[in-house]
């Protein structure tokens, strides 16, 4: 079985035990999503990420001991390759940067209905980012409301600052490439993919793939641009 034949292995991160067995029979439903196993918390999430590296990862965000936002920034860092979806009943907005700023693929309400959500984990998982319409509604409505930087860094100047092989890297990942894809369509190593993100994230100001995505369509200027450290 290939990689793009097996299913999508997923994992169940709430601390709502009902909230978990729900989502995981709605789930299993699709012969495409295999649900390898649960957590009631961060520190557990971290634990079984690291044990069974899972393609995908549905994460809410209020839980004890560690909550989504911190666990997700752990595993984004450790599996590069494992996309997170924050599914939670909370649109606030310091919750919905957080959660993308963590490194975050997705942001869905737990309201959301289940055929939206199973249709993003698929594209998730080929590398898209996907949003709930109303958290959509809360980022552009916060990019609006962004002081005017009178001196920020052009988008253009920032991509100047990129070699050939990074703009061609940035250019994929834009389209939805993962890491090993990456190596592959560029005859690389997965290593050398992720130490030129590292460099692209750091010239770009930049700190994951959406805000990667956001930089290339001109949607918005890279998050943190323009910003000093407080």
């Amino acid at each position: 079985m290939t990689a793009e034949e097996r299913p999508i292995r997923l994992l169940i991160v709430d601390d709502h035990a009902m909230f978990r067995k729900g989502i995981r029979a709605i789930l299993e439903m699709n012969p495409g999503i295999e649900v390898v196993g649960e957590a009631a918390d961060g520190q557990e999430a971290v634990r079984a990420a690291r044990a069974l590296q899972p393609d995908v990862i549905l994460m809410d965000i209020m839980m004890p001991n560690l909550d989504g936002v911190a666990a997700t920034w752990i595993i984004k860092h450790e599996l590069q390759n494992t996309q997170v979806i924050i599914l939670t009943m909370y649109q606030a907005d310091e919750n919905v940067f957080g959660g993308l700023k963590s490194g975050a693929h997705g942001y869905f309400l737990k309201e959301s209905p289940p055929e939206d959500l199973i249709k993003a984990i698929h594209l998730i998982h080929q590398g898209q980012a996907m949003i709930d319409p109303k958290i959509a509604v809360k980022l552009l409505a916060e990019f609006a409301r962004l002081p005017v930087d009178r001196h920020p860094p052009a988008a253009e100047q920032l991509f100047e600052t990129l070699t050939p092989r990074e703009r061609e890297i940035l250019e994929l990942v834009a389209k939805g490439y993962k890491n090993k894809r990456l190596a592959d369509a560029l005859a690389i190593s997965e290593s050398t993919v992720k130490a030129h993100l590292r460099s692209i994230y750091r010239k770009l100001h930049i700190n994951s793939r959406l805000e990667a995505v956001l930089f290339t369509s001109g949607v918005a200027k890279p998050l943190g641009a323009g910003r000093s450290g407080s």
